[in-house]
């Protein structure tokens, strides 16, 4: 009875009740299936508190007493051991689950998921092997999307987490999205800020900035109440990032002060990516390659959002004279791009090859790799790259006395950052048109009234505008439906309209596929 309370309480978000409960629990259990269920709670509750150390023992030493009666759930113990060692960035930790896999001799049982060759290649991820790395991963990724793996909520939740070393961007927004939707059916409050997290991850990554800033800031407000700290200062980072990309440095300075330096690594990757971005965003190159310098010798080094934040670093160490200093880390880059296959990171990739290139080699590798990269840019399904890509491309065929070639992929990354509400990005587009001799008026389009939205009410607004009731729209958000009906009352005058019906001309439509994802 304790055993299941303690899963029951951690699946509602009730972390101390729930870590209360499974060690008074353990110590009467011989079942290694519950002993594995208790395993994951108190590891779950110990990472809450950024205790890694406990977690990793609780993990290691579960999967160690009960490999010999039941090596699925060892296998699944030692994977998410693997997953926690990664994720902060510990290396003795990590080496000491390949070590326990190796001692023990598990195997991976017909018909379970893939788990130990995935811990197998987090290790190899850690060590920048991505050739090795990511088919283990992508084995794990795949085998979440076969009908019949009848794994819970957590367990996918970690292994949809994968879908950004693997490059896998529009599977990702749609595995969380359907996570989202049956964590709120369910009332899972436990799982439900870390696939609030994977969500917002993977919408900006998409360049769908505008739905990412809403499902950050209800997962926040849901971290916040279900006391997972951990999770919200996670929230906060991706927060922090959104409002870098739209030069907000008042708003990036707020947030990064709810994340206290004595967060654990994973709670403060997003926010340190945040303040280089932002000075990049502003056109700060010096601070900005100081910032990504110290995020790539950091702890969080080799995660993926510091992997992803390569391509800044690349731009800010150009434009201020290092490109020497960065070609190897663009070297990387490139091969792990390779690996995933997707057009869109080798696009990016091809972009980076164009800007050191500017350094030195010459004009026709310049050209050649900027044309690479906006082919291999053609409908890879991340909008926002692709204008920055086009940006550089016209700033640099300006620069070289081209600027009649230059007017027309300045125009389209204009249009591209207009539609994606990033105005400094729009601004620095608009400027480099006005260098060529061709002179552009802001756009006022009704897009840009969101702004003026609160991130709830943007959320609330979004699933109106997708037909869902107020009382719909409550059971999703978990408000009273007197609560959305306030939020609408407030929104309906900022966007300018008295009604439902009126939303659609305001491009809500545009996220309205994923928002069906989400609402069933």
């Amino acid at each position: 009875g304790l055993a299941l309370a303690a899963v029951a309480a951690a699946d509602a978000g009730q972390s101390e009740h729930a870590a209360a409960l499974a060690q008074r629990a353990a110590p009467h259990l011989t079942d290694p299936a519950l002993l594995a269920r208790l395993a994951r709670v108190r590891a779950s509750v110990a990472r809450e508190r950024d205790e890694f150390d406990a977690a990793h023992k609780v993990l290691v030493d579960t999967a160690s007493a009960i490999a010999e009666r039941a090596p699925d759930r060892a296998a699944l113990l030692l994977y998410e051991a693997m997953t926690a060692a990664w994720v902060a960035g510990h290396h003795p930790s990590i080496a000491d689950v390949t070590g326990r896999v190796a001692a023990l001799g598990l195997g991976t049982p017909p018909g379970s998921p893939p788990y130990l060759p995935a811990v197998d290649g987090l290790a190899r991820l850690a060590a920048g092997d991505p050739g090795r790395a990511l088919p283990p991963l992508r084995e794990l990724f795949t085998y979440l999307r076969t009908e019949d793996h009848r794994l819970g909520l957590r367990e996918r939740a970690s292994i949809a987490a994968w879908f950004a070393p693997l490059a896998d961007l529009e599977n990702g927004v749609a595995l969380a999205a359907e996570l989202e939707r049956e964590c709120r059916e369910q009332g899972a409050i436990g799982p439900l800020p870390l696939v609030l997290l994977l969500r917002a991850r993977a919408r900006i990554l998409l360049g769908r900035h505008g739905c990412a800033l809403a499902g950050a800031a209800d997962g926040v407000r849901i971290a916040e109440d279900s006391g997972q700290r951990h999770y919200a200062a996670q929230l906060s980072g991706v927060l922090a990032y959104l409002a870098a990309l739209t030069g907000d440095e008042t708003r990036v300075k707020e947030l990064a002060g709810t994340i206290g330096p004595g967060q654990a690594p994973p709670g403060r990757v997003w926010s340190a990516a945040a303040q280089p971005l932002l000075d990049l965003t502003l056109g700060r190159h010096e601070a900005a390659l100081r910032g990504y310098q110290d995020l790539a010798a950091g702890p969080a080094a080799h995660t993926t959002v510091a992997l992803y934040c390569v391509p800044d670093h690349v731009e800010a160490a150009v434009r201020t004279g290092n490109a020497d200093g960065v070609r190897e880390l663009a070297d990387r880059y490139a091969d792990w791009a390779g690996h995933t296959g997707a057009p869109w990171a080798r696009a990016i990739a091809a972009r980076c090859r164009a800007l050191l290139a500017e350094a030195g080699t010459g004009d026709d590798a310049v050209h050649a790799a900027y044309e690479e990269a906006l082919r291999l840019h053609t409908d890879d399904g991340r909008p926002f790259e692709r204008a920055r890509t086009r940006l550089l491309f016209g700033q640099w065929l300006r620069r070289a006395g081209r600027r009649s070639e230059a007017r027309a992929p300045l125009r389209a990354a204009l249009e591209a950052f207009e539609t994606l509400e990033a105005p400094p990005w729009a601004e620095r587009a608009r400027a480099e048109l006005r260098a060529t001799g061709e002179s552009r008026t802001r756009q006022s389009s009704g897009q840009l009234a969101l702004d003026r939205l609160t991130p709830q009410e943007r959320q609330v607004v979004r699933l109106a505008a997708a037909g869902l009731t107020n009382r719909d729209i409550g059971a999703q958000l978990f408000l009273s439906p007197r609560t959305v009906g306030y939020h609408l009352y407030n929104a309906y005058p900022k966007l300018g309209v008295s009604s439902r019906g009126d939303l659609a001309r305001h491009g809500l439509q545009a996220e309205q596929t994923e928002v069906e994802h989400a609402t069933g």
